[in-house]
């Protein structure tokens, strides 16, 4: 859904230099980024496949023709709708917070699933809670959910922490902690500072 810049050079890392010939299913296209990112920064032409439940996202990517394949679905539907269908990199990124914990779980047990031997889930989300966009015209954008390091490792991911970009950041690093103390009693759960990827091979 939305895009956290820091979290960039991370994902890129668990990716090979050269994607040609390699089938990559990115959920939550955003405006497109990891498509576009991808094709710029790596060798080769990957065959990606986007999946968002936002038509405009999906009619915007479709004019840029930076996919080879648009769903636009939920990722549950997508599934469903193609049982056979496997692939060598799964991303997820800043999308497991849209949903409930429970939901967002399982659905990464069900893409799990979907990797080819040998192949990777790369997943990114905010470390803790953080409110989202409640008033976007993207009613997707409402945040359900919050995790922490823990509920990855425990399911055998590799996790990163990685600072985020930011407003609360900025105005953090400008009048110090007190600040985030702030924003704490305001909003009545941890600020986020932090973004998690995670990374996860099948043998």
């Amino acid at each position: 859904m939305s895009h956290c810049i820091t979290i960039e050079p991370v994902v890129l890392s668990l990716l090979p230099s050269n994607l040609d010939g390699l089938k990559i299913l990115d959920i939550g296209i955003g405006h497109g980024q990891w498509a576009f990112i991808l094709r710029s920064q790596k060798y080769g032409r990957p065959y990606i496949i986007g999946v968002d439940p936002y038509q405009p996202y999906i009619e915007w990517a479709n004019r840029v023709g930076l996919y080879n394949e648009l769903h636009n679905t939920t990722t549950q539907n997508y599934l469903k709708e193609n049982p056979e269908a496997i692939t060598d990199y799964i991303l997820i990124c800043e999308v497991l917070e849209h949903d409930s914990r429970e939901n967002s779980l399982k659905l990464l047990v069900l893409l799990e699933e979907r990797l080819k031997p040998g192949g990777r889930i790369i997943l990114s989300t905010p470390l803790g809670h953080s409110p989202g966009a409640p008033n976007d015209v993207n009613e997707f954008n409402v945040h359900l959910s919050g995790f922490t390091s823990r509920d990855f490792t425990r399911r055998g991911y590799n996790v990163k922490e990685v600072e985020r970009e930011g407003s609360l950041n900025r105005l953090g690093h400008i009048i110090g902690p007190l600040a985030k103390i702030w924003f704490t009693i305001r909003r009545g759960k941890r600020p986020v500072t932090h973004s998690i990827v995670a990374w996860k091979d099948r043998f």
